[in-house]
Order: structure tokens, then C-alpha cells, then sequence
């Protein structure tokens, strides 16, 4: 009920301040009494009480018709109260008075049900849209914890392995390396390519094994044989799209296999610091670009291949890189082999070939059809999808260090 209405009722029917709390049907303090006033028989009257005359007027001539319309009034004044009370609330605006904002609030957009006031039914575009970038914060945020606790992870293994012995360290490479070739191999599958796995699985182990002990040359002659090999088996056996499968497996092995020669570097006096180094700058190089791209790049990089890599992402990743490398040459136990000029050439070299390994990998996803590789290092995706960079710096850094007279 409005202010106003009690304002009028308060004009004929004075109301108690403190009136009780109706508890059933809809009633005022003082509206019987009047009534009952209005009924009491004359005599019952103060005489010093004034007249009829003199509190109506001389126009009224009838006293009771003047007590009987009087009553119909209150009676009619009282239903219509009741009537209003029982009809539920009445709809109203709202003022609205907050720091920096001020307006009215209409109930014209809201519906009404048994009397009570709901918020229209449909989604609020702008409260899901807010929503949904708070999900996809809380889900960035947690898949880049997993990203990290991964890579700490395997880089705890590669320095265990490597403190055991060059061997282990190899073995454990090589691991990797068929694990991503066979997350390669299935992704070719799904877009309806038939590799030869078992060739390239086993070039692939042969690649490393022989790398470790003859050296390049060694991954050289094992990547032949195992193209030779792979053409006499589609000779004699009849397959589908033999040139089209028969390149797939090749890339497979072909591009994969470049990690064996992390090989002949772990033949290399202080290859134990050549590796850290490798490891560090490279894990330095995606680090720098994934944090740089995402809070300043805006330009991008390969928008036909991979959308999200940027310029900016890209310098940031080189900075990263030359900074971590020249640290390292500065550590005790580092300085014995790795020196400043030594330390600027990796990351120098880095810097140019682990974006492109990181591309290449981008284009070879879109060919096929896949976000990841695999899902088997949260946080990353697939093995490959981690080890994309080294695939072409370990045998570019394999040069250099032939060029410093590194290794012999």
C-alpha cells in the first residue's frame, strides 16, 4: 500500500501510532469505535456537547439520514482497504542511490507470481560472459600449475638420468622419442593415413643405439637403411596410397630421430654441462615466449599456422634464452665448460631453430587435424608437443659444437 493512502485514511480516522500487527482479515485501530460512535442514541450524549446543527450545518435536515450515509462511508472506506490489502503488493519504482550511480529501478521487467516479485526467466549474456572468462581463468590457471609441476618433473628425470650415467640419459631420451613417434603415428592414423610403424619404431631405437656408439655418421646410415627398407616393403606388399604413407612413415622416423643425436654429444668430455646448457636455454627460450605472448603479444608470429604464437612471445623467448645461457656459464660448475662465447652461440642458435621446431610441429598438427599430440604430460599435451623445440636444436647445437672443437 502507498504512503498516500494513508495520508487519506489519517485525515478521517485518526490511527494509532503504535498499531498492532493484523493478524487475520485486514483491520484499523479506531475505525469500530468511530462506527459505534456514530451509532450511540442521542441521549446518551454529553449535554454540553454541541448539536447536530452546529457540527454538519443547517444543510443537512435529516440526522439519520446523515448518520446512515456517514456509515456507509466508513463500511465502504473499510471493503476497500480490505480489498486492497488482500489484492497483494503493488507495484512500484525504486529509488536507487549508490556511490557514483543514481536511477530508478522500474518493476515494469519483472514478473509477477502468487504475489511475489520473481526475476525474469532467460540467461543474462553479460553475467555468462563474466563467468564464463572467471572458468577460463581458474582453468588457465591450473593447467599451467600442472605445466609446471610436468616439467619439473622431467627435468628431475633427465638430471637423475644423467648423474647415473650417459647411457641412462640416452635411454631415457630415446624413450621419449618413441613415445612421440607414436603419438605421431596414431595422429596420422586418425586422419586416415596407414604409416608403417614397426619401421619406423625400429629406426628410430636403431638411430639412438647406434648414435651413442658410432656417432653421426651412425644415425646417418641407420635412417637410410630404414628408408630402404620401408620402400622394398611397399614394393613387395600391395597398400593404399603407397608414396603418401610411405612419406608419413618417413617423416616420422626422420624427424623424431634427430633427438639420437643427443648421442654423440654424450660422448663429449663435460657433455653432462653441454646438456644442462641445451636443456636450460631451450626450456628458457618457450618459457620467456609463452609468458611474454600471453601478457603483451598482440602481432602475429604464423597466423596461417599456429595463431597464437606472436613477435613479442618470439623476442621474449630469444631474451630468456641468451639470459639463462649467459647465467650458466657463471655457475662454478658450469664455467669449467662452458664459456661466454660458447654460451652466446647456443643461444644463438636456439633462439633461430627451437621456434622452428615449435612451428614445424604447429603445421604438422593442422595437417592432420589434432590441438595435441597426446595427453600424456599434463599440462603440455603429448610427449611431442614437449619436445617439438629440441627436435631440430640438438642436431643444430650438435654442429656448433663440432665447429667450437667442443667434440672431438
Amino acid at each position: 500500500m502507498s504512503d498516500d493512502r494513508d495520508d487519506d485514511l489519517a485525515d478521517i480516522v485518526p490511527l494509532s501510532p503504535r498499531a498492532p500487527e493484523p493478524t487475520g482479515a485486514f483491520s484499523i485501530p479506531g475505525l469500530d469505535d468511530a462506527v459505534a460512535d456514530l451509532d450511540r442514541p442521542a441521549e446518551d450524549e454529553d449535554a454540553d456537547a454541541p448539536s447536530v446543527d452546529e457540527v454538519v450545518g443547517p444543510e443537512i435536515d435529516d440526522y439519520d439520514d446523515y448518520l446512515s450515509s456517514t456509515t456507509r462511508q466508513y463500511e465502504g472506506l473499510a471493503e476497500s482497504v480490505r480489498a486492497a490489502d488482500e489484492s497483494g503488493p503493488v507495484a512500484q519504482n525504486v529509488s536507487v542511490h549508490v556511490a557514483g550511480v543514481a536511477g530508478v529501478a522500474g518493476f515494469e521487467d519483472l514478473e509477477v507470481g502468487a504475489g511475489v516479485f520473481t526475476a525474469p526467466e532467460g540467461p543474462d549474456e553479460e553475467a555468462e560472459v563474466i563467468l564464463g572468462e572467471l572458468e577460463q581463468e581458474r582453468f588457465d590457471l591450473r593447467q599451467l600449475r600442472l605445466r609446471i609441476l610436468t616439467a619439473v618433473a622431467l627435468v628431475g628425470l633427465l638430471v637423475v638420468a644423467g648423474w647415473v650415467g650417459s647411457a641412462w640419459f640416452v635411454g631415457l631420451v630415446g624413450l621419449l622419442g618413441v613415445l612421440a613417434l607414436g603419438e605421431f603415428y596414431a595422429a596420422a592414423r586418425s586422419a586416415g593415413h596407414t604409416p608403417v610403424a614397426v619401421v619406423g619404431l625400429v629406426a628410430l631405437v636403431g638411430s639412438f643405439v647406434v648414435g651413442y656408439r658410432q656417432g653421426a655418421w651412425g644415425i646417418a646410415g641407420v635412417l637410410l637403411v630404414a628408408v630402404v627398407a620401408m620402400l622394398l616393403l611397399y614394393a613387395v606388399t600391395p597398400r593404399r596410397d603407397p608414396v603418401e604413407n610411405a612419406a608419413v612413415t618417413a617423416l616420422g622416423f626422420g624427424w623424431v630421430g634427430l633427438l639420437a643425436f643427443v648421442g654423440p654429444i654424450s660422448r663429449a668430455d663435460g657433455w653432462q654441462q653441454l646438456m644442462v646448457l641445451v636443456v636450460a636455454t631451450v626450456a628458457a627460450i618457450d618459457a620467456g615466449a609463452f609468458f611474454v605472448g600471453r601478457w603483451i603479444g598482440s602481432t602475429p608470429l604464423a597466423p596461417t599456422v599456429s595463431p597464437n604464437k606472436t613477435v613479442e612471445g618470439l623476442a621474449g623467448g630469444v631474451v630468456a634464452g641468451f639470459a639463462v645461457a649467459l647465467l650458466a656459464s657463471q655457475l662454478p660448475w658450469m664455467s669449467d665448460v662452458v664459456t661466454i662465447g660458447l654460451a652466446l652461440g647456443t643461444a644463438a642458435v636456439a633462439g633461430l631453430f627451437a621456434p622452428l621446431g615449435d612451428v614445424a610441429e604447429s603445421l604438422v598438427k593442422r595437417s592432420v587435424g589434432t590441438k595435441d599430440m597426446g595427453t600424456l604430460l599434463p599440462g603440455h599435451g603429448g610427449v611431442l608437443d614437449r619436445l617439438d623445440s629440441f627436435l631440430l636444436v640438438v642436431p643444430a647445437l650438435y654442429a656448433l659444437f663440432i665447429w667450437l672443437s667442443v667434440i672431438p
